[in-house]
């Protein structure tokens, strides 16, 4: 299976792309700017199951296709 190429931040940058969306936070419009602590709209990152990637089961192996795509797209899961 051949892994999907991502570039980076910085080489999307360099390449003179623009940033994807979900790397922008957009001003708020009246002028105030948003404390570091404040809320965030909650994102869909998926959620591993451990137990499941020790298993040679068909359940495992999708936990495992899971795990590679997560990895690939977010680049973070929840455990």
């Amino acid at each position: 299976m051949e892994k999907p190429k991502f570039k980076t931040v910085q080489e999307v940058v360099a390449a003179g792309e623009g940033l994807p969306e979900r790397y922008l936070h957009a001003p708020t419009g009246d002028g105030e700017v948003q404390p570091l602590n404040a809320a965030v709209p909650e994102m869909d990152i998926p959620a591993i199951d451990l137990n499941l990637l020790l298993s040679s089961s068909e359940a495992g192996q999708q936990e495992l296709s899971k795990l590679h795509s997560a990895l690939s797209t977010w680049g973070v899961v929840q455990v």
